[in-house]
């Protein structure tokens, strides 16, 4: 410690005992409150118990219990520090005692109340309130021995009595007293310790204060070494939305002269709410603390570039106040666009070949079904002209007896029947192919087409059928899949994201189950459920695979970690996927694995503001 003045640490000691011990007299007189209650229950129990028609005990307790109750209720709220608040609370208890000796009749366990209310007074710490307790003690069986001596059979056996009980009371009191005694001096040590910690503390604190100053100084050097870096920093008043400080760079990069940074009310020309949502619901809600946010910024020259901010938050005269740095991350997030762009046809080409595969199958099969209508059609038109040179010799009135001939023979020839029956399935099967390309070319449009800026409330169940119909021929071969789609909320987010996510964990699935039932003709099974869980959707991809390997286990999320061979897997999959589900889309990604049983990954999003915002006002309904 540094070194003080014992006088001056002597004084705030006797300040920090007189605390203590203040709060240890309300807590015991808080304790008093309660056992009082408890006692005045219990001597109305005893009374109730013991009482004779017409003698009034249990009038009596009432009323004794009472008085001994609610004034020292009231003294020990309403005047908890008085110094005669605890020694009214002594009388009151040596009170209860004497009363549950004449609800006992006197016999030994009573007396032991007496001893057990001494010990709780010494909780008070004060040597005059035990004293005062002691003297009640003795005073009252004095008094009543006095004016009523013919209470005792034998009244030179009952003064003997009287001293020996007032000896003992003598005696427990005064092994109170030293206990008492030794918790004050602990107190008093407390409180040295403790005035001598606050002194210290105070220096301190000037100590820093002077430190303030100093870093003070230094600030407008950081100043000019900030303002000459690209870097913009800053200094935002959010209670009036104009910006107190702004370097020189923000004109040089956004064209706005300073004066108008400074203009009450720019922040919403700035970033307009309806355009920036997130990140003024950043600004908004920011607490003292260190955040990023991420935003677009109109320039004066009405070109668009985005801004990342590094800033912290602190008060000042109950106002929030904002500074920090704007850095230009335009061709940065240009090219993180274009990457993340790149993994997704890359993600594509590893599935081209399957999706060229269904593609054609499916016109293989509309080709067919194609190929026998026309077939079919080739003689149907003979048997109609031959069923209408009939109606015609009918309507005529000829001999229709070779029409009618010629007319069946056509139709046996034609096979109408068999066209008529087999035709319509034919249609069927080829729509069923023209639909079954459609779907898959829809998909393939949805995943491979660039996401926009802004993030969209998307439905993830249609996501997910979607990304399931393009990665088909990839799990088909070895695996069977089941879904179970739950009534959802939209998530606040990229769809191509979160195909991304489930095509990266569709394709391990089908892998480590491939690695199960290799050269067999079994199937594994994938299943894939969605349901809301409080305010985030869940997405479980589960797998019959032999499960991730312990050894890797730790690691699996890391980049380039693999449990497949090499040249089939890059170790970038679950990385990409965990970047982002936590990074970008602010949920979670976790798994679980039986070695020889399977793996279940868990992806949570949370549900969009709209979504949630919905989801409450048809709950309100329904109520």
């Amino acid at each position: 410690m540094v070194g003080l003045d014992s006088a001056q640490r002597e004084a705030r000691a006797r300040e920090v005992r007189h605390e203590i011990v203040a709060q240890l007299t309300v807590g015991t007189h808080r304790a008093f409150r309660i056992l009082f209650a408890a006692q005045w229950a219990i001597a109305m129990l005893l009374a109730w118990n013991s009482a004779v028609p017409g003698d009034g005990r249990l009038w009596i307790t009432f009323i004794l219990g009472g008085m001994m109750c609610v004034p020292a209720a009231q003294f020990t709220r309403g005047a908890p520090l008085a110094w005669w608040t605890s020694h009214w609370v002594a009388l009151s208890q040596i009170g209860w005692s004497w009363l549950y000796v004449w609800l006992l009749e006197g016999n030994t366990e009573a007396q032991f109340h007496l001893f057990a209310s001494l010990a709780f007074l010494a909780f008070y710490r004060d040597w005059t309130v035990l004293l005062t307790a002691m003297v009640a003690a003795v005073a009252w069986p004095l008094a009543r021995l006095a004016l009523l001596p013919d209470a005792y059979t034998i009244a030179p056996a009952a003064w003997s009595r009287l001293w020996h009980q007032a000896a003992y009371i003598a005696a427990e009191t005064a092994m109170l007293l030293i206990t008492v005694n030794q918790g004050r001096k602990t107190v008093w040590r407390f409180a040295l310790q403790s005035a001598g910690l606050q002194l210290n503390n105070e220096l301190i604190q000037r100590d820093v204060s002077d430190r303030e100053a100093e870093l003070l100084r230094s600030r407008e050097q950081y100043r000019l070494i900030a303002e000459t870096t690209r870097a913009i920093p800053f200094e935002l008043d959010l209670a009036h939305g104009r910006f107190t400080y702004i370097g020189p760079q923000a004109e040089q990069l956004l064209g706005f002269p300073e004066a108008r940074w400074k203009e009450p009310g720019f922040l919403d020309a700035l970033l307009p709410r309806e355009r920036e949502a997130s990140a003024r619901v950043q600004l908004d809600e920011a607490v003292p603390g260190s955040f990023e946010t991420l935003c677009s910024v109109v320039t004066a020259d009405d070109r668009v570039i985005e801004l990342r901010w590094t800033v912290s938050c602190e008060l000042r005269n109950d106002m929030r106040f904002v500074r920090g740095l704007m850095i230009d991350v335009t061709e940065a997030r240009r090219l993180v666009r274009e990457m993340a762009q790149g993994q997704k046809l890359e993600s594509v080409g590893r599935i081209a070949a399957g999706v060229a595969h269904e593609i054609n199958t499916s016109v293989q099969f509309i080709s067919d079904s194609v190929r026998f209508v026309r077939h079919a059609l080739k003689d149907v038109p003979h048997a109609l002209a031959a069923y209408r040179g009939l109606t015609a010799g009918v309507l005529s009135g000829r001999d229709v007896t070779g029409a009618a001939k010629a007319a069946a023979e056509t139709d046996e020839a034609a096979d109408v029947d068999y066209f008529l029956k087999n035709a319509p399935e034919a249609l069927d099967r080829a729509l069923e192919g023209i639909s079954r390309v459609g779907s898959i070319v829809r998909s393939m449009t949805e995943f491979a087409h660039p996401d926009s800026r802004t993030m969209a409330d998307v439905d993830i169940n249609r996501a997910i059928k979607s990304t399931l119909n393009m990665a088909r021929n990839e799990y088909k071969a070895v695996a069977d899949v089941d879904t179970d789609f739950g009534e959802i909320p939209a998530v606040h987010c990229h769809a191509g994201d979160v195909n991304q996510v489930v095509l990266n964990l569709l394709l391990n699935a089908a892998h480590a189950i491939g690695d199960v039932v290799a050269g067999s003709s079994d199937k594994g099974r994938i299943t894939v459920r969605t349901r809301a869980i409080g305010d985030f959707v869940e997405i479980s991809i589960a797998d019959t695979g032999a499960g991730i390997p312990e050894s890797v286990r730790g690691r699996i999320f890391e980049p380039f970690v693999t449990t497949k061979e090499v040249g089939r897997g890059t170790g970038q999959g679950l990385a990409l996927s965990r970047g982002i589900v936590v990074e970008k889309l602010k949920g979670s990604l976790h798994f679980e694995t039986e070695t020889g049983k399977g793996t279940t990954f868990f992806i949570r999003l949370p549900v969009s503001d709209a979504a949630m915002k919905a989801d409450s006002s048809n709950k309100q309904a329904a109520a």
